[in-house]
């Protein structure tokens, strides 16, 4: 047993009713495809060279720390907008600070794990989080169950979008950021390196805004505007406290706006809930008291992020017992969140007995 209060994400409620269907995904790296949609366009010029790739069986560290010692530059020179997959096809776009470097011949950076795309440069390097979203086109193949009952499911997302939980690979393999972290709050001189130390941190407000929706998907409220909800304006981190009236009710039903929940931290000067909104989200963090004073020792600032994600551009087809998949996601939001709602595909772990 756990001497900690900790969610996992097994035991996440599911908004319409848990899977129905089971099948297998990723069963050749084909079968999983993601692309960036770019937050920008580079302008052509700069010290920092743009190169867009697609990469097969490599994570995107390590894709960065190849064109580390290919450009023989530091880590520091190397961005990325945001993390991509090992076991999948996708296309990233990647910055190298070449300032008063040689550019490289970028053919010899070539295998079977990378191609090169598209070079272009900017004045900058490109930053986490600078990016609009992802397209993704999935196959699940060995299908078993009710496709009537997977039609419906799917249309239901379609319209209403799906609770934006973080997912399982936020948590680490069998849950180890999280106990790790426990670790770093609670034993005098434990010391982990910068990077480490942001997933460890990143891990836990994961695991509270979990709660806080999973709390709200229970309720039958994760998609509603309730009185005293800050609000997210849909792909952006835009958020704002207003009256809830007639035009944002609308505007929610139509995956215009969202409620939110919390990235909990100690920022007084964020956005907080009030009323019913408030009272929900206070009385489930309440559960999690024992997380927060690490949190404010190391000085995590409060944020927030929306409680629901819509599902734009939905098609499906079926193909024997396969099902193709294709949806595009803002950024930040994982494709098997939108998965688990009608597939029964066994998770990476399991909450601890």
């Amino acid at each position: 047993m756990k001497s900690y209060n900790a969610l996992y994400p097994d035991q996440l409620a599911y908004a319409f009713g848990g899977a129905c269907i089971s099948g297998k995904i990723r069963t050749i790296p084909e079968d999983f495809q993601v692309d960036e949609v770019p937050g920008f366009i580079p302008d052509g010029k700069g010290d920092h060279v743009y190169l867009k790739i697609r990469k097969t069986g490599l994570t995107t560290n390590a894709v960065a720390r190849k064109l580390r010692d290919f450009c023989k530059v530091q880590s520091r020179d190397v961005g990325y907008a945001g993390m991509k997959d090992k076991h999948a096809v996708t296309t990233q776009t990647l910055s190298i600070n070449l300032a008063g470097i040689h550019e490289p011949d970028w053919s010899e950076l070539e295998s079977d794990s990378i191609n090169v795309i598209e070079i272009s440069r900017h004045p900058r390097k490109l930053k986490r989080g600078v990016l609009k979203g992802n397209r993704f086109k999935l196959v699940i193949r060995e299908l078993e169950g009710s496709l009537e009952c997977v039609e419906q499911r799917l249309q239901q997302i379609k319209i209403q979008g799906v609770p934006n939980y973080f997912g399982v690979q936020r948590f680490g393999n069998e849950g180890a950021n999280i106990d790790k972290a426990w670790r770093l709050f609670n034993e005098p001189g434990m010391r982990v390196k910068r990077d480490e130390r942001s997933i460890l941190f990143s891990s836990v407000r994961s695991m509270l805004f979990n709660a806080v929706l999973c709390e709200r998907v229970k309720q039958e409220n994760w998609s509603q505007l309730l009185e005293g909800e800050v609000i997210n304006l849909d792909g952006t981190e835009r958020h704002f406290l207003e009256a809830v009236d007639e035009v944002l009710i609308k505007r929610a039903s139509e995956l215009d706006v969202h409620p939110t929940g919390p990235l909990p931290g100690i920022d007084s000067r964020a956005i907080r809930p009030a009323a019913v909104a408030g009272e929900i989200e206070t009385a489930v963090l309440n559960q999690y008291q024992e997380w927060f004073a690490g949190l404010e020792n190391f000085r995590l600032e409060h944020a927030r992020r929306a409680l629901r994600i819509a599902v734009r551009n939905l098609e499906w087809h079926f193909n024997g017992n396969a099902l193709t998949l294709a949806f595009d996601l803002t950024s930040g939001a994982y494709a098997t969140v939108v998965l688990r709602e009608f597939l029964n595909e066994k998770l990476e772990y399991q909450a601890p007995a």
